[in-house]
């Protein structure tokens, strides 16, 4: 951000474009990629100038005898194959590590490509950048005429937006969209004949009628006319529905015959990869979503840090222990603890100390220290005001609460624990 000011007085904030959060993740991303391809050469380069230091191992008038050559040899061998190692090129452990013949330990210049040595805790080992997906509705729309189980064209209102590849949803169907365009051919309706229709007939009896109407496509086996209009008519004290034809039919048609009627649309029209289940009618509320993959940011191996009591109940005489952990971490944590008792003076209470310094060295990534509290036998007893037998007669009975307060010294970050513990009171 940045703030100007104008030779006419006038005062301007200019902010700053915001970075696409998908581009630092790629940024991210791109610096491991390098940073691995440079440590690949450092390893080649590493590699490369451990063999040229070893040729004279294998010249034909090389002092060693053939046992201490043929130890050499192995060793080269496994250097040429460090590269391709599934390890390579930090991820080595200590034992994966060829050794020269007579050396016992891995060499400080190697150190770089030990994990347990560079990076115990593989923050190192993945860039923390993953892959996801994203859904998003890039347009809700309806239907603008219905379509028929079977069918894969689905005509709709708006294709805004739409795109190959985006999933159409309504209803309990969804399917993904294969074309796109402005006009089609929607399987409308299938029935069956209702009686027997001679060669030469335009009025065609069938079981439904549904949704068909004038300039429909009538389609039968060989038989495709367009409909002229729909009605009724009695037949043997039957009404049934009728379609008119703009021609006579050329082939008879037995009752019960399937026949199909389909619809031109000018409808915006998507077609899908495969075919409905079911119909959807006029008006039916369209979804269409897109999935797109993303990178996502990880959450990196971190230190952590907790603090337990052992118990929440201590009578008179015992103790209870303070446990630090910490987890994920190489390096030395110093910690400081108090101890203080609600309502009473804390030294008549405990008898160690109530405040004091930890160190933590970790083994391996975890840290343990264990800080033990002694409660006083005869509550009371320090004497710090008063007669002990009256201080006695005043607590008999009661609870106490101690408060445990520890706190990291390095990071000075604080957590508190409230230690409610139940004291069993003797008196003397």
């Amino acid at each position: 951000m940045g703030y100007h000011f104008t030779i006419d007085g006038k005062e301007g904030v200019e902010v700053e474009t915001p970075i696409d959060p998908q581009i630092l993740l790629q940024n991210k991303l791109d610096e491991y990629k390098e940073n691995q391809e440079d440590l690949f050469e450092e390893l080649r380069g590493w590699r490369s100038g451990q063999l040229g230091a070893s040729d004279w191992t294998q010249v034909p008038d090389s002092p060693l005898d053939s046992t201490t050559k043929t130890a050499w040899a192995t060793y080269r061998d496994k250097l040429r194959d460090l590269p391709s190692n599934a390890k390579a090129p930090n991820q080595f452990a200590k034992s994966d590590w060829p050794l020269a013949p007579g050396q016992s330990e891995v060499s400080f210049d190697a150190y770089d490509f030990i994990m347990e040595i560079n990076d115990p805790l593989g923050i190192g080992t993945t860039s923390w950048v993953g892959n996801g997906t994203e859904t998003t509705v890039v347009n809700t729309t309806k239907t603008g005429e219905i379509s028929g189980v079977g069918t894969d064209i689905i005509s709709t209102d708006d294709i805004t937006d739409v795109s190959i590849g985006d999933i159409l949803k309504t209803g309990s169907i969804t399917g993904t969209v294969a074309g796109i365009k402005t006009d089609a051919i929607i399987d409308l309706q299938t029935t069956a004949v209702s009686y027997d229709i001679a060669v030469g007939q335009s009025t065609i009896a069938i079981d439904d009628i549904g949704d068909i109407g004038s300039g429909d496509t009538f389609e039968s086996g060989s038989i495709s006319e367009k409909v002229i209009g729909v009605g009724t008519a009695a037949a043997g004290g039957t009404v049934y529905n009728t379609v008119s034809l703009a021609s006579t039919i050329g082939s008879a048609l037995d009752a019960d015959a399937v026949v199909n009627f389909r619809r031109e649309v000018a409808h915006p029209i998507v077609s899908l990869s495969s075919t409905i289940s079911s119909g959807i009618g006029t008006g039916d509320v369209v979804t269409f979503e897109r999935t797109k993959s993303l990178l996502v940011a990880q959450t990196p191996t971190s230190m952590s840090e907790t603090v337990g009591l052992s118990t929440t109940k201590v009578v008179a005489g015992g103790s209870f222990n303070i446990t630090i952990t910490d987890i994920n971490t190489v390096a030395e944590e110093l910690y400081d603890y108090r101890l203080a008792v609600r309502d009473y003076t804390s030294e008549d209470l405990i008898t160690s100390p109530t405040q004091g310094r930890v160190n933590i060295i970790p083994s391996g990534t975890t840290g343990v220290s264990t800080i033990t509290v002694s409660i006083a036998s005869t509550i009371g007893a320090g004497g710090t005001a008063g007669d002990v037998i009256e201080q006695q007669s005043l607590i008999a009975g009661r609870n106490f609460v101690i408060d445990v307060n520890v706190e990291n010294v390095n990071k000075n970050v604080s957590t508190i624990i409230g230690f409610a513990a139940t004291v069993g009171v003797t008196t003397t």
